[in-house]
């Protein structure tokens, strides 16, 4: 079947390995990576042409996506192609900021104390026990259900 675990003291999680290693590989997934990369691609290119233009340079497209089918999984890769986009890149981690999935503020927290940054983490502590809150709750409903 595939490999199980226990989350609190009632709830038991079995994976489906296969059916996962399925998803990994697939076209739908390849599809997914291939219109973010395109997205992405897209917005980190028209962000350096608008640097280009403040520095009076000629625009240029400089970031590009690749996407690789390994044995195990679909990989995407976004690269900083050109000389230009690498120095855009070392200043600006431009495709760091542009991962949404993260949830981390690169430029906020750059700019935070070490208290505000302890606040942040108590904030996302107070919010995740929360969420586990809710899921208890959830589980028990469904049990006695």
């Amino acid at each position: 079947m595939g490999r199980a675990f226990k989350v609190g003291k009632n709830i038991r999680v079995v994976l489906n390995d296969h059916g996962f290693r399925e998803v990994r590989k697939s076209a739908g997934l390849e599809a997914i990576f291939a219109e973010n990369g395109d997205t992405w691609v897209n917005r980190l290119n028209n962000e350096l042409i608008l640097a280009e233009a403040k520095r009076s340079q000629p625009p240029e497209d400089g970031y590009v996506y690749h996407l690789h089918r390994g044995t195990t999984r679909v990989r995407m890769y976004v690269v900083a192609a050109t000389a230009r986009a690498q120095a855009h890149e070392r200043k600006h981690s431009s495709i760091l900021k542009l991962m949404h999935t993260t949830g981390w503020e690169v430029k906020e927290r750059a700019k935070m104390t070490e208290a505000q940054v302890k606040a942040q983490a108590r904030k996302r502590a107070a919010g995740q026990r929360r969420v586990a809150r809710e899921h208890r709750f959830a589980a028990r409903e469904l049990h006695n259900d």
